[in-house]
């Protein structure tokens, strides 16, 4: 019960820190998101999210004995690894970007704060919150599937909801005091590092 209560609280901050670092991008930019489009944002990553751990009980239900669990700790270890080579090979800045050459829509989303607010307006709001909160919740989805694998309970659906709007309310109104500006870099780290240490203890306990 311990164990599993400390999972749910690793994957939650796993799925939830780049909710918190694209809203202290729009923080910084001075965009706003209001308390209710945090909400939507966090109920949408709770919802696919959850779908995601409802396919993945499927699965296992056609799967036999252990095997559902080592798969689910491939995957978390898997997108660990894929989060830090990404993390790497593209680290985090608030430069202007270019987006010629990207072809993956939702990274774009998340990582350029003038690309969402397309009315210039200042306020993400209507559409552009859904947008957002889809965006949000794609990376989410693989994790979900991984742990119903794993046996992770389904409590953790609300637990993610929380943090995720948790860490979107603090990375707005940090973002906003140009706090932590240097440290950003590291934080983009954090996930993929608990992703992995989460599939390892799934995968031996």
């Amino acid at each position: 019960m311990l164990l599993d209560g400390f999972s749910m609280l690793i994957l939650a901050i796993a799925v939830s820190v780049d909710s918190f670092m694209v809203a202290f991008g729009y923080g910084l930019k001075k965009l706003h998101i209001s308390f209710q489009a945090m909400c939507v944002i966090a109920i949408s990553s709770g919802v696919l999210f959850g779908v995601s751990m409802l396919l993945g009980n499927v699965l296992t239900v056609m799967m036999p004995n252990e095997l559902p669990k080592q798969i689910g700790a491939i995957i978390l270890i898997g997108l660990g690894c894929f989060h830090l080579v990404d993390c790497i090979k593209n680290p985090k800045n608030n430069k202007p970007k270019k987006h010629e050459n990207t072809w993956i829509p939702h990274q774009i989303i998340v990582s350029d704060p003038n690309f969402i607010d397309r009315d210039k307006s200042g306020d993400v709001s209507g559409l552009e919150v859904y947008i957002l909160g889809f965006a949000l919740s794609i990376d989410a989805s693989a994790a979900g599937l991984a742990s119903a694998l794993t046996d992770i309970s389904l409590a953790v659906i609300f637990v993610i909801g929380l943090m995720t709007l948790i860490c979107l309310w603090l990375g707005l109104n940090l973002g906003r005091k140009y706090a932590f500006k240097k440290q950003m870099s590291v934080l983009a780290f954090i996930p993929g590092i608990l992703l992995i240490l989460l599939g390892l203890s799934r995968g031996l306990f």
